[in-house]
């Protein structure tokens, strides 16, 4: 069903025009900016208008009433077009908004657990990567995907709680930690990733959490 893009709901933040609207190489880019909370839409497919090239940074998280631990996860594109001077997402913002958000979460709900998915053809995180501490975490998909057994993701980690010497929050933050340029994880998998190009978001939506 498609959800009715009300002004309660939903807005647009487009370039160059003052404030709201603006012409870019005669292309008008727009962002696209929720005023409701997320789950406000759960089940309903958003039609996004033509114009919108990204999603506002600024994304409304609505933890509300003290039922149960919140469990949040976030799935986070990391394919070839999003990164790179001309990508869709050259300064790393998928990564960077996720962990802005963690902040927001953890003062709201101190016990929520969140848990991290990364895809490209495959998941992005590799359980045989050794080279950094919070790889320790990372779990094997089952079952397996795609012939590739070592595709793996974080499950969910305690933002408060803490593992070892550090807390949930700071070993999601140094996961999602971006290289020099911004665009891409410092984290890298150690094996070689299909060719293709093909985008492959189905792994993550079939991971058992």
């Amino acid at each position: 069903m498609n959800h009715s893009l009300t002004k309660n709901t939903f807005g647009r933040v487009c370039l160059m025009i003052p404030l709201l609207f603006t012409t870019l190489f005669a292309v008008q880019r727009c962002e696209l900016t929720f005023s409701a909370c997320p789950e406000t839409f759960n089940g309903d497919t958003i039609v996004v208008p033509d114009d919108v090239t990204k999603l506002n940074a600024l994304v409304h998280v609505c933890i509300e009433g003290p039922a149960g631990v919140p469990s949040i996860l976030f799935v986070i594109d990391n394919t070839g077009s999003m990164k790179g001077p001309n990508g869709n997402d050259p300064t790393g913002a998928r990564f960077n908004v996720a962990k802005d958000l963690l902040d927001t979460i953890l003062a709201k709900q101190p016990n929520a657990e969140v848990g991290i998915e990364v895809f490209r053809e495959h998941l992005y995180f590799d359980t045989t990567t050794t080279q950094y501490y919070y790889t320790q975490y990372f779990e094997t998909v089952h079952p397996t995907l795609d012939s590739e057994p070592r595709q793996a993701y974080l499950p969910f980690l305690g933002l408060a709680q803490t593992y070892g010497s550090k807390r949930g929050i700071d070993i999601i933050k140094d996961v999602l930690m971006t290289d020099a340029t911004g665009g891409d994880l410092v984290y890298k998998p150690s094996w070689t990733e299909p060719t293709s190009g093909e985008t492959n978001i189905n792994g993550a939506l079939k991971v058992e959490k």
